[in-house]
């Protein structure tokens, strides 16, 4: 009988040493991870640096824009009359299609 619990005593130890392995090789994977995620989120701040660097100089550039007169040449003129046309005539015939479906009765009230 002894030999049989030498035996058993075998298989645990064989058993603890592979669960030991397999948590040391999840642990490395999990410090692995940390690492990779602390690297991304060191990233994903730079990023957001640049973004709100981005912004503020589109504001800024809104703010010089907006305060600059308008000076346009004959050429400038035409392109924008050309461009305004259709977008006019867009609006125009929304504004009617809502007038007419204002003067509509509904369905639902005849």
């Amino acid at each position: 009988m002894p030999r049989r619990f030498e035996g058993n005593d075998a298989k645990r130890v064989k058993v603890a040493r592979q669960q030991g392995t397999t948590l040391d090789r999840l642990r490395k994977a999990v410090e692995a991870l940390d690492r990779e995620n602390r690297d991304i989120q060191a990233e994903v701040e730079e990023f957001q640096g640049q973004i709100g660097g981005l912004r503020r100089s589109v504001a800024d550039l809104v703010g010089f824009a907006d305060d600059q007169p308008v000076r346009e040449s004959g050429d400038q003129n035409d392109s924008l009359r050309g461009v305004g046309r259709p977008a006019g005539e867009v609006a125009d015939s929304r504004g009617e299609d809502a007038k007419d479906a204002l003067n509509t009765p509904s369905r639902d009230m005849a």
